[in-house]
């Protein structure tokens, strides 16, 4: 059974928000010759935490990436922005849904990005055998489960939900 990480919200956000990025640039990095101005790329983010060093720390790793970040002061702002057409280049929410993933989000499935993830965990986020979404760090389910669990149920130390519950059963039925 997967373990749950103990990263602190603040660092996983952080890190989602690094990932989201370094996806972008290794998207739409552009190949530019000696001598000629860099074109920057303007990528957008809107998201409900504070980044303070964000912008500086990633346009001083990639010369070719301006990104404008905006603090999102309600969760569904992003959500009426994408439905007006002018929501941010990078999308960063919990799964959404079916709806509005194929309505608003583009494939990303052939990217480096999401081939570097396992194909278990990038299965369960898509729609259609298409990929919108990368999981954030932490974003994995798990159970700590003390050994005694399984003794006292009598059964073997379970490997899935299904013998979690029916351990739970046992152990209820023996009072």
């Amino acid at each position: 059974m997967t373990q749950p990480h103990s990263y602190s919200k603040h660092r996983r956000v952080r890190v989602a928000a690094l990932t989201a990025l370094i996806l972008v640039a290794a998207l739409l990095s552009c190949a530019c010759g000696e001598g000629e101005e860099i074109e920057k790329t303007v990528v957008t983010i809107l998201y409900k935490a504070d980044f303070p060093n964000l912008e500086a720390l990633v346009e001083s790793k990639y010369s070719d990436i301006d990104l404008r970040y905006e603090y999102m002061p309600y969760r569904t702002e992003q959500l009426r922005r994408l439905e007006r057409g002018t929501g941010p280049t990078l999308v960063i929410l919990p799964q959404p849904s079916y709806e509005l993933a194929t309505t608003y989000l583009v494939d990303i499935g052939d990217t480096a990005a999401s081939t570097a993830y396992d194909g278990t965990i990038m299965q369960q986020l898509q729609y259609d055998g298409r990929s919108y979404l990368l999981p954030l760090p932490g974003q994995y389910y798990g159970y700590i489960i003390n050994k005694s669990f399984s003794h006292l149920a009598g059964i073997a130390l379970p490997t899935s939900n299904d013998e979690l519950v029916d351990g739970l059963i046992a152990l209820k039925e023996k009072g």
